[in-house]
């Protein structure tokens, strides 16, 4: 259901590759969440950085909500970028796993060509 790549580029400059070219796919950011800071400030530290970018295409969610409204709890999409020890790491979950697991094939199609994009855009943003 997951899918992740390593590169060994920064953290800022995959988020900011991505970020750019989510936004040339038509893709909106609504929301950059920095998991890291936001359990510091709880008085939870973690060691790696965490960000969380929530992303709307507003073509496919119009496509999506119109076809199958049970897939309203998942959107918008989400990619993670964050750091391990061993590298910085982008992922994301994959739209068609998330059809899949809404047990509804209303819509796949438009599922398909959302992952082939994201994982295009995500690829891009690593090199």
């Amino acid at each position: 259901m997951l899918i992740e790549f390593k590169t060994d580029k920064s953290l800022q400059e995959v988020l900011e590759n991505f970020e750019k070219i989510a936004e040339e796919q038509n893709f909106s950011t609504l929301g950059e969440f920095k998991m890291h800071e936001i359990l510091k400030e709880k008085g939870n530290y973690i060691e790696n950085k965490f960000y969380i970018i929530e992303l709307c295409n507003p073509k496919y969610a119009q496509q999506m909500l119109t076809l199958n409204p049970s897939i309203s709890p998942y959107l918008p999409c989400r990619v993670s970028v964050y750091t391990k020890e061993d590298g910085t790491f982008i992922s994301t979950i994959l739209p068609t796993k998330i059809m899949e697991s809404i047990g509804s094939d209303n819509g796949k199609e438009i599922a398909e060509e959302m992952e082939t994009l994201i994982l295009e855009m995500m690829k891009k943003a690593l090199n």
